[in-house]
Order: C-alpha cells, then structure tokens, then sequence
C-alpha cells in the first residue's frame, strides 16, 4: 500500500518499543504495528531491500506474537549474473555500435536465427549450402542496400529440418506474417486472391473412380514463378555468411510462406492450360485434378493413362514445371 506524505503522521499512534542500539523500533499506526529502522543485512556487500509483514487478528494479541509476525521477511536480491545468450548480446553490442556524423547510435541487432546457427555448425553448413543454391538458381539476388526507399519490406527466414528427408534435409521458409517497424507486414500487404481448384473432398471422390491412376506433384512450384524485377527490389532478405557484413537480397520468385502464394501458383496452372492446352487436349482436362502442386488423375485403361501422364508432363514442362514422383 503506498500511502501520501501529508498523511503519513495522522497514522503514527503513541505506543513505540525501541529494540536496542542500532536496531529497528516497532511504531503502532492506525492500520496496525509497523517496523522501521536500522537493519543489518546478513547478505555481505549487498544492498537488499527489505519487506516486513505485520497483521493485528485482535486487539487482545500480545506483543511478543506480533513481533514474531513481524520478520516475516522477504529479501529480493537483485541478480547480476548474465546467461550466456546475454553476455554474447553484450559483446555484440559493444563491437558493433558506433555512432554517425550526427551523434546518432547505430547498433546492429543480431536475431536469434543467426545464434542459433552459430551454436548449431552442422545446421549452419545446411543453411549455408541451401542459401547458396537459392542464389545458383536466381531465386534471389544480391542487391546494395537502399535506406531511403520508403517502400522495402525486409521479411524474416528460418530454417525448417527434415533428418529422414533424402533430398533436403533443410528448408529455408520466409514468414512473410512477422510484423515491420511499421506494424505491417508483407502478408498485410499482398491481395490473397480467391480459391480456383476444385476441394479436396471431390478431387478425392473422382481419383476414386479411375481405374489406373497417377499421383505426383510439382517440383518447388511455388520457386518457378518470378516475380517482377520491380517488386523483387522490394521484399528482401538478409543474410550474414560468417565473417562477412550483412547482405540484402531481393526474392526474385513466389515465396512459401506469403499469403498470396498459393494463388499465384494454382491460378498460373490454369493459365498454362489455357495457352498450351490446345496441343495437350488430354492433360489439359487433367488441371482439374490439381490440389495445389499435388496431382490426383488416372485413366480406364493403362495405356490411356501412360498418354495423360505424357501429355502433362510435357505441357508443365511448358510453363517450367517439374512433376516427380
């Protein structure tokens, strides 16, 4: 209870017991007996704050019991150890910030994305080799950093493992939901677009009713489609190889993980088969029976089926899709 000055002696009663030399006195008040004073910390070379708890159950009470009630005593100790993590954060800080022409501070965060892969080498070196392969494939590119473009959008990445994967045991994902200094962020900005595939439930029904069937899906579709040169200078990523500053790169292609992702790629499949169809007639039915990159086709007869598969795999092949499986 935090009470004013102006009424603090209105409080104080006559009674009063004085302890001894150097020690507390306990004071009577209004609301009850209170203990100030003098105390002698047992904690050696420490300034700890003190907290004594009194409470009157009756006035008949003897003075012995509420002495008793007085002391006790919670002791906060104010900790100064620093947990690794904390300590790194302090060194980080003292090696990178500076200052500019102004006097403004200029610090450079370090995420916990970047420490964890400095604890973790073997991951690190997955990241490393999938980061690098990102840039041989030209899904993004190296560009200088721009401060003063009032409309770059920087969006964070992580890693996802997959140990019983044969392929890539590392996925980098971007989470294009993580909200800016603005308070917006990518997924906020981008037009989701509606639903062009058929649900789940029929594409399962009709897979149901061939009597051989195919199933495959799309090599990283999402990968295949390029964004503009403009908006690929607008979303960006960073990234710190060990030992080096911190680069930018521009996301040349849709991205897992943004809101609009899934639209761009079911949409531009139905785009494929409206320009290419007319030389695939058999595999442009088959569209209809994509979820997503997953496909759920067949046929009555094997060689029919051998033919649709042909005629699809060419047709994406078209559009620079890959079906495995």
């Amino acid at each position: 209870m935090l009470i004013g000055a102006s009424v603090f002696y209105d409080l104080l009663r006559a009674e009063r017991v004085s302890l001894g030399p150097n020690k507390p006195i306990i004071q009577e008040t209004a609301l009850g007996w209170v203990v100030a004073g003098f105390f002698e910390s047992t904690i050696s070379n420490q300034k700890a704050p003190m907290c004594f708890v009194s409470s009157i159950d009756s006035e008949e009470q003897s003075l012995s019991k509420l002495v008793a009630k007085f002391w006790e005593m919670e002791d906060f100790k104010p900790s100064k150890h620093l947990t690794k993590e904390e300590k790194f954060c302090e060194e980080h800080y003292k090696q990178t910030t500076v200052r500019d022409a102004t006097g403004r501070y200029v610090v450079r965060p370090f995420t916990a994305m970047q420490r964890q892969l400095q604890r973790d080498p073997e991951k690190y070196c997955l990241y490393h080799k999938y980061m690098e392969a990102f840039l041989a494939a030209n899904h993004i590119s190296r560009i200088p950093p721009d401060p003063n473009h009032p409309k770059i959008i920087y969006v964070a990445h992580h890693g996802v493992t997959k140990a019983n994967s044969s392929t890539t045991k590392l996925r980098v994902v971007v989470n294009a939901a993580q909200k800016s200094s603005n308070g917006l962020s990518l997924n906020d900005l981008l037009a989701t677009g509606p639903i062009v595939q058929d649900t789940l439930y029929n594409l399962l029904i009709n897979f149901r009713l061939h009597a051989v069937v195919i199933t495959g899906d799309i090599e990283k579709m999402y990968l295949q489609m390029r964004v503009t040169v403009e908006d690929s200078k607008l979303i960006r990523m960073l990234w710190q190889e060990q030992g080096q500053p911190l680069a930018e790169y521009g996301i040349n292609t849709v991205t897992f993980g943004m809101s609009c992702a899934s639209y761009l790629a079911t949409r531009t499949l139905n785009h494929l088969a409206a320009d290419e169809g007319h030389e695939f007639p058999i595999a442009m039915d088959a569209i209809d029976d994509f979820y997503v990159d997953d496909i759920l086709s067949g046929a009555a007869t094997r060689e029919e089926t051998i033919e649709k598969r042909r005629q699809l795999s060419a047709m994406l092949q078209r559009g620079s899709f890959v079906i495995q499986k």
